[in-house]
């Protein structure tokens, strides 16, 4: 059966669909250095004074491998997720709200909790330059709380609540001609795969790795389909 054709593309919202798909794929640039320099870089810190040591000698690599550039990028995929309510409202007014309010939500949580262990910079400061072993066994515990952060929640909070949202988006995306079946059914397959990876952090890490790898290339497939719909329709000429 052939689907309803409800969308009307306003040229009122046809900038802000060439902003939203063009910094998509910006945001989608980001993500993939930040994966190339995760696997290519040094070997990732698992303790506090490894973090320290690690700041101390290059701070700009410290701020990529605490996810610098996932926080840009999750701040330009916001866009894309306001230029999706602004597409699809009309198919499904209270789904899209639903999706915008919970994708606001995470982007918020994810970007927060992120931004907290930026303190490992001063903290590593101090520890460099303390001048007893007492001093130094006081930071590290502080880092430690703040090293807390990178695991599981609430960074994993946000990346749920994110994930939900694009279930909903792409089933919206099932009842209407602007997007195709492709989109939406690669974005319910990403979205489940991305709820799996952060539940298996928390439950069983064993099985997150293989999820990570599958659940990034599912979801880089349906940002790349999405930001170039986006990015066609705002280029539609007005009828």
């Amino acid at each position: 059966m052939q689907k309803p054709n409800l969308e009307i593309i306003d040229p009122v919202w046809k900038s802000l669909y060439r902003v939203a798909g063009a910094g998509a794929l910006i945001a989608l640039g980001f993500y993939l250095s930040q994966i190339f320099i995760l696997i290519f870089g040094e070997p990732y810190p698992t303790t506090t004074e490894e973090w320290f040591k690690l700041f101390s000698r290059s701070k700009l690599l410290g701020l990529f491998y605490l996810n610098a550039l996932d926080m840009a990028s999750i701040t330009l995929f916001s866009l894309m997720f306001l230029a999706l309510y602004v597409a699809l409202r009309r198919v499904s007014q209270s789904a899209m709200a639903i999706a915008g309010l919970l994708a606001s939500i995470g982007t918020a949580v994810f970007i927060t909790s992120r931004s907290v262990t930026f303190s490992m910079i001063p903290l590593s400061e101090r520890y460099t330059s303390a001048s007893s072993d007492a001093q130094r066994a006081q930071i590290l515990l502080v880092g430690d709380a703040v090293g807390a952060q990178l695991i599981a929640t609430p960074r994993t909070t946000g990346f749920l609540l994110i994930s939900v949202a694009v279930l909903i988006i792409s089933v919206v995306m099932l009842r209407t001609q602007l997007f195709n079946n492709a989109a939406a059914y690669i974005g319910i397959m990403a979205s489940t795969l991305i709820f799996a990876l952060n539940l298996s952090v928390v439950f069983a890490p064993a099985i997150s790795d293989p999820l990570m790898g599958i659940g990034m290339l599912i979801w880089i497939l349906w940002l790349v389909l999405v930001s170039v719909r986006l990015l066609q329709i705002g280029r539609v000429p007005p009828s």
